[in-house]
């Protein structure tokens, strides 16, 4: 049933594929660092709302510019993947949208791992938590309560940050930016892989040390010839 609709859908299959690994992306590295091991107390997490808000966004900007779904390599679908998840997280952390910017320090031929190079800038779950816990009449809720009305209140927040944050992000305007990055570093990559190849595979310059020892008699033996001055006879006089 799988194979057939993403034969059948290609685009709704990816964008929705991609939406979720978006938001698995953003729980693993940012979302669960807040109230981390603390036990019954509220965890931050993006709803199925918000992943069909991602989804419907690459879905018509993946039809629009009529990406080759299948020549999307793992890789590369991890790629634009991590690009939009660390531009959605930066900015519900910060509760403002901000310009996208490319990050140049994420992989493009192998699984990502570097955890500390996606870390969001200092001092941004401390500003995310000042923000969640402040209510509307200015009083603060204890963000690390097991209440479950209090919880219930974080989590009715969060969403509505969440949901108008990720309406002001054009994602699928960053997903076609981060599409075409990964297309001009993969090429440039090639080519550097290629000329180092070409480079390795040349034909070394093999010295013959039986014919350099030959020619070496050859021409000492010429400068032996020709350095022998004949002497003439008395005869020659007469």
């Amino acid at each position: 049933m799988g194979i057939c609709c993403s034969l059948l859908h290609p685009h709704t299959t990816h964008g929705t594929l991609i939406a979720h690994n978006i938001c698995s992306i953003m729980k693993d590295h940012h979302l669960s660092k807040i109230n981390l091991f603390e036990f019954g107390t509220w965890h931050p997490y993006l709803e199925k709302c918000h992943i069909q808000q991602i989804a419907s966004m690459i879905i018509k900007s993946t039809k629009e510019n009529k990406i080759k779904i299948f020549d999307i390599t793992g890789f590369k679908e991890d790629y634009i993947a991590y690009q939009i998840a660390y531009h959605v997280s930066k900015c519900i952390f910060n509760c403002y949208v901000e310009d996208f910017k490319i990050k140049d320090d994420l992989p493009i031929d192998q699984v990502f791992i570097d955890r500390t190079s996606f870390e969001l800038p200092d001092g941004s779950n401390d500003n995310f938590i000042n923000n969640i816990q402040k209510l509307h009449d200015n009083t603060c809720v204890d963000i690390k309560t097991t209440d479950v009305i209090v919880k219930e209140m974080l989590r009715l927040k969060f969403k509505m940050l969440a949901t108008s944050v990720i309406e002001k992000i054009d994602v699928g305007v960053i997903y076609v930016t981060c599409f075409k990055n990964y297309e001009n570093l993969i090429n440039i990559h090639h080519k550097e892989i290629n000329k180092a190849k070409k480079s390795f595979l040349e034909q070394p310059f093999v010295v013959d040390r039986l014919s350099t020892f030959v020619n070496q008699n050859n021409e000492e033996e010429t400068r032996n010839v020709s350095s022998v001055v004949p002497v003439k006879s008395n005869n020659d006089d007469v």
